[in-house]
C-alpha cells in the first residue's frame, strides 16, 4: 500500500474517534502525535532509510573514487530546531520551513540545485526524508487508543 492510501485509512479509522474529543484534549494528542513522528523520522534520517523501508543511495564517489565526505547525509536537517512539529486543535503537521524546506525538497524528489551561485548544477538523488512508515502508522492508532481509553 502506497504512502498516500496507508495515509487515507490511517485518517479515516481514526477522523470519528478524535473528532469526539474535547478541542484541549484534541490538541494534546496531536501534539503528542507531532512530537512522536518526529523522533521516528529523526531516527530513520540517522539510519539514512526511506519511508518504505529501502535504503538511500549513497554519496557519490568523485574521480578518484573516493568519498567526499565520510559523515551521515543530513545531520543538520534532522535536528529538532529545523524538523518542525506543530498541533493545533484539528490538524498537526511535521516539516521544514525556510531554506531547510527548500534543501529538504529537493533531497526528497531528486532535483536539481546549484548549491554555490559559481559552481556547476548538481542532481541529486531521490532520498526521501518524510514520510509515514508502517511502524507509523500503528504506532498513530495505537496513541489513539491509548488516550481515548486512558
Amino acid at each position: 500500500m502506497n504512502e498516500a492510501a496507508v495515509l487515507k485509512e490511517l485518517t479515516r479509522q481514526t477522523r470519528n474517534l478524535v473528532d469526539g474529543l474535547a478541542p484541549k484534549a484534541r490538541k494534546k494528542l496531536l501534539s503528542d502525535v507531532s512530537r512522536r513522528l518526529r523522533k521516528s523520522t529523526q531516527q530513520r534520517m540517522a539510519k539514512q532509510i526511506n519511508p518504505d523501508g529501502s535504503k538511500w543511495e549513497p554519496r557519490k564517489r568523485d574521480s578518484n573514487g573516493s568519498i567526499r565526505s565520510r559523515a551521515k547525509m543530513m545531520t543538520e536537517l534532522r535536528k529538532v530546531r529545523r524538523l518542525k512539529a506543530t498541533a493545533k486543535q484539528d490538524r498537526l503537521s511535521l516539516g521544514f520551513y525556510g531554506s531547510d524546506a527548500r534543501i529538504a525538497h529537493i533531497h526528497h524528489r531528486g532535483l536539481r540545485d546549484r548549491p554555490d551561485p559559481e559552481g556547476r548544477e548538481i542532481v541529486y538523488p531521490e532520498r526521501q526524508i518524510l514520510g509515514i512508515t508502517n511502524e507509523d502508522s500503528q504506532m498513530i492508532e495505537d496513541m489513539v487508543l491509548e488516550h481515548l481509553t486512558g
